[in-house]
């Protein structure tokens, strides 16, 4: 089996208590590892190895007739999707097409079928065209925007809705904290909604995070407004005033934090001309 050297055989056969076959996403699966055959060798080779493998599992002659019939529907359908013409980009043409595909796999898969192997394909599917509905949706508010997208959000298959949430958690507290601070928020509120969202441990950390930035810009503070009285000192000449600045800045600072402060200046270089 040359195309799948080196591979194990992904997803795999259910059967029930009397020995039926129990159709699954992991059938699917299954198809679809060694339908990563095509183009290198021909369908009715890679039907023999996959026969070949249901042979290796033990399977009843019956059994292994189930799963080579919604193969060959699996096939069938398929085929009928790579005729189907290309969609637009635009969400309404989208959805269109999801709506075409599923009324597609009912009819040549049977609704069971259908619903095993893409319930959760067709809800992400959902989501997404959704989602780029409402991201050209004009007149919202950021606010309305991300309340919409939270109801959005429960379309996602429970597995995926929770991946999404834990993997994005970090950036919406962010945005929530930040929030909190533009309104006046205490550093004891701060922490208890951290907390409520990601935890003690990681509020602990953060909070040492805020305690490490708050210390590095009264430090840069300090050192700014000493720059400023430099910069305002008429009696130096420029020479003098470049010689005060960098003694000024190596005294305060290590060579990796001046670099980090020259770019700073810079930056503040730059507003003040603007």
């Amino acid at each position: 089996m040359p195309s799948h050297a080196g591979t194990s055989v992904d997803g795999g056969v259910t059967l029930d208590n009397e020995g039926r076959l129990v159709v699954t996403r992991d059938l699917r699966r299954m198809f679809d590892y060694f339908l990563t055959g095509i183009g290198r060798v021909g369908m009715a080779q890679i039907q023999a190895r996959l026969t070949r493998y249901l042979d290796s599992l033990g399977l009843s002659e019956a059994a292994q007739a189930e799963v080579l019939d919604v193969y060959r529907d699996y096939i069938a359908y398929r085929q009928r999707v790579q005729q189907m013409p290309r969609a637009d980009a635009t969400a309404a043409a989208l959805a269109q097409t999801l709506q075409t595909r599923e009324a597609l796999r009912r009819e040549v898969l049977g609704v069971a079928v259908a619903d095993a192997f893409f319930n959760e394909d067709d809800r992400m599917a959902r989501y997404l065209v959704a989602r780029r509905e409402l991201q050209h949706t004009p007149g919202l508010s950021d606010a309305e925007r991300e309340q919409r997208l939270e109801l959005l959000e429960r379309m996602l298959p429970d597995r995926i809705r929770e991946a999404r949430q834990h993997a994005t958690l970090p950036g919406r507290a962010h945005v929530q904290i930040e929030r909190m601070r533009e309104a006046g928020a205490s550093d004891a509120q701060i922490r208890a909604r951290r907390e409520a969202m990601l935890g003690p441990d990681a509020a602990q950390r953060l909070a040492q995070v805020d305690a490490r930035r708050d210390a590095w810009q009264r430090r840069y503070d300090d050192y700014r407004r000493a720059h400023d009285r430099i910069l305002a000192n008429p009696g130096l000449a420029p020479p003098d005033r470049d010689e005060a600045l960098e003694s000024l800045r190596q005294t305060r600072f290590t060579a990796a934090e001046r670099r980090r402060v020259l770019s700073l200046d810079y930056v503040n270089e730059m507003k003040s001309r603007n």
